[in-house]
């Protein structure tokens, strides 16, 4: 399958990210930034999958593909990190993996700078969803930029599956957060937790436990109410995003994602 979100938009956002490269490392000319969907081969067994290496032409990529040495089982993977997504999903429709590398081309060397890998499913009901498995950036190539790149290619994975939504969770405590939610809460995700009483069979780890899920809706205007430390009045999410960026951001709070106290899903 292929992946070609709105020309004009990634090509913006690819030259903003050049650009920054260029100046943090002092290069004569633009460098280039490439993304490219890795292939999975499916394995006989009917469920695994395995990378293809032939396709992975990034010097320095071991710092993510080490994850996929081994056959993958996409179920698997989705049950250990979302819960109650595996519980409601439909066990006997394939769970596709994705993994799209981001590259950076510098005086003809092209180097792995980071990935977003994802796996989608189907609900009992036939509507589909993608999960957020793992995206990172490799240190050097951080704050340029290439993280909101990679969202972009995952929003468009979802619209080419017509998928209900894409989830995706950040631990409260990551030294990074502030990099990790910002594209998110910049392209219209809205902060979530379980609201329906079939939601604690899962038993997901939403903010309680830790962890700040999100939701990126297609075809529903799903909103959330968000309360955050130290400020009186609750944000609504993602109609007030911006705001929430802002106060995440100035917060005096060293693991800044201590800022979220509570995620109250609103009802339609």
């Amino acid at each position: 399958m292929q992946y070609a979100p709105k020309k004009q938009l990634m090509e913006a956002k690819k030259l903003e990210c050049e650009e920054k490269i260029k100046k943090k490392f002092d290069l004569k000319q633009l460098p280039t930034v490439q993304v490219n969907l890795i292939p999975f081969a499916k394995l006989q067994d009917g469920y695994s999958y395995l990378i293809d290496w032939s396709a992975i032409k990034t010097q320095e990529h071991e710092f993510w593909s080490y994850q996929f040495n081994e056959p993958i089982d996409p179920t698997v993977t989705l049950k250990e990190t979302y819960v109650n997504l595996h519980y409601m999903s439909n066990k006997n429709c394939n769970f596709q993996p994705y993994v799209f590398e981001v590259s950076v081309v510098i005086n003809k060397t092209k180097i792995s700078a980071g990935f977003n890998y994802l796996v989608s499913g189907n609900f009992k009901k036939g509507e589909s969803f993608v999960a957020v498995l793992g995206l990172e950036i490799r240190q050097i190539f951080r704050r340029m930029g290439l993280s909101s790149l990679l969202k972009l290619y995952e929003i468009d994975c979802g619209k080419n599956i017509n998928a209900k939504f894409i989830q995706t969770y950040i631990i409260a405590d990551n030294p990074v957060f502030i990099g990790a939610i910002y594209p998110s809460l910049s392209y219209g995700y809205v902060f979530f937790t379980g609201d329906e009483p079939k939601d604690s069979i899962g038993a997901d780890q939403y903010l309680d436990y830790g962890c700040v899920h999100l939701r990126r809706y297609f075809n529903d205007s799903k909103k959330s109410d968000v309360t955050l430390d130290g400020i009186k009045k609750s944000f609504i999410s993602p109609d007030q995003n911006t705001a929430i960026q802002q106060h995440i951001i100035t917060s005096r709070k060293r693991l800044k994602g201590s800022i979220i106290k509570k995620i109250s899903v609103l009802k339609s």
